[in-house]
């Protein structure tokens, strides 16, 4: 009879499709297939119900077609469903999930840590740890453009509680250090300004070193080129917000773009600047000279979301050598001597158990300003005047660990328009630049 013909077709077909999946794919993919089989047996006999042919054995295998057709597509949708699941990023949920040993153990999950993951696990037969304290947290204020210190005020669990010693030069008042507790770090929480160092400050930099150190401004600005992918603004605001692509690169996954509006007060605010004496203005924040400039925002050019560490270096690559242990904190570097060989740590997670990680080429230090000093005066790496009077052991006198921080200072400054200004006026509609045509128009 064609119905059991049918029938025997469907289930043969079907267990063959199964095979096949379960042999690319593993027993999770079969029981996500076995799972689509019985949810297109339900579909199928429903549609089969709902459309009754006369004739009951062309019925039996019209449920049959249809049932073998919902069960390939159900099939090879689990299939790509579940790859794209496990092949994004590995996040590991506990401590006792990473390996003994990874080619590079890299501490800390912040913008040079990931920058480095990234870069090493280009390489798919390269093992790469990423151990970060923080969270892989998701709030939304972190890529919604809001106002930088609400962050501070509704996630404090996004930054470490740390308060500087009093200062004596500024009538010793104590400030918070705002450091970034999250997978990202500090640019997840930062105020997404895409500035640099001053050009002065590198080459005296590079001068300890020698002539031709590669940590003067001409050494670093290939890297900074290479770290950011730059989108030019509207060529509507050219004429009055100048830049030059030339400092800029074109294939970082973190972003520097612009905003679609400019308060139209600070073309005036700008200009005004641009008219006192002894106030250069810069073709571009990217120069490394000081001065007066328009400067870009780390954000997506498609959405205006945040653009940043996590974002650029982590989500969305699809790497099984590229691993990320969050919750964790790094005790120590373990040291053979003078050469480091794993780190020690505690997971946060598993109830403050404690362990050790090997590494077979590398540790990188990459825990910001004040916690990579930290592990390393922990380490043994440090003032030896310091490290006795914690009971630590001196593996190497490094006077300078953990001295001569600087964090950069705000100044604010309030001004009075005496014109007015429609806050529309430079607002970019989609595909039309007319409302900016009065630019020229504004003025102190």
């Amino acid at each position: 009879m064609p119905s059991y013909e049918g029938v025997a077709l469907y289930h043969r077909a079907s267990v063959l499709l199964l095979k096949l999946i379960a042999a690319l794919q593993g027993a999770t993919t079969l029981y996500l297939s076995f799972a689509s089989f019985i949810s297109c047996e339900k579909h199928c006999n429903t549609l089969t119900a709902e459309v009754p042919f006369r004739d009951p054995i062309a019925n039996a295998d019209m449920a049959c077609a249809t049932r073998f057709m919902w069960t390939c597509l159900l099939l090879f949708a689990s299939t790509l469903g579940l790859s794209d699941r496990t092949d994004k990023f590995t996040v590991l949920a506990h401590a006792r999930d990473a390996k003994e040993t990874y080619d590079y153990v890299i501490i800390g999950g912040g913008t040079s840590g990931l920058t480095v993951a990234d870069r090493l696990s280009e390489d798919r037969k390269t093992t790469v740890l990423v151990i970060e304290y923080g969270t892989l947290d998701d709030a939304p204020i972190i890529d919604e453009l809001q106002a930088w210190f609400l962050i501070q005020i509704t996630q404090p669990q996004l930054f470490y509680n740390i308060t500087s010693v009093p200062q004596p030069s500024l009538r010793n008042r104590a400030f918070p250090i705002l450091i970034g507790k999250t997978v990202g770090g500090s640019s997840a929480v930062n105020a997404m300004m895409a500035i640099r160092g001053s050009k002065q400050d590198y080459d005296q930099w590079g001068a300890l070193f020698s002539k031709s150190s590669p940590w003067t401004w001409e050494g670093m600005l290939p890297y900074f080129k290479k770290a950011v992918r730059f989108t030019p603004p509207d060529p509507a605001l050219a004429p009055v917000i100048p830049n030059d692509p030339a400092l800029w690169g074109k294939t970082s996954g973190v972003h520097a773009a612009w905003p679609s509006f400019q308060y139209p007060a600070t073309f005036a605010q700008v200009q005004t600047w641009k008219d006192m004496p002894g106030v250069n203005f810069r073709p571009d924040s990217g120069t490394g000279v000081p001065g007066l400039y328009w400067y870009p925002t780390f954000m997506s050019p498609t959405n205006g979301t945040r653009s940043y560490a996590r974002t650029g270096h982590w989500e969305n690559i699809p790497r099984p050598n590229y691993h990320l242990l969050t919750r964790s904190k790094v005790d120590k570097i373990l040291l053979h001597g003078t050469t480091a060989y794993g780190v020690k740590f505690t997971s946060l997670t598993d109830g403050l158990t404690t362990g050790s990680i090997r590494a077979n080429k590398e540790v990188i230090l990459a825990a910001g300003a004040i916690h990579s000093p930290q592990i390393m005066q922990l380490s043994g790496l440090g003032p030896k005047s310091l490290l006795e009077s914690a009971n630590i052991t001196v593996t190497v006198d490094l006077p300078g660990v953990g001295q001569n921080f600087q964090d950069h200072i705000s100044l604010s400054a309030n001004f009075t328009c005496k014109r007015k200004y429609s806050i529309q006026l430079l607002t970019l509609p989609p595909s039309t630049s007319g409302s900016l045509t009065d630019l020229s128009q504004i003025s102190t």
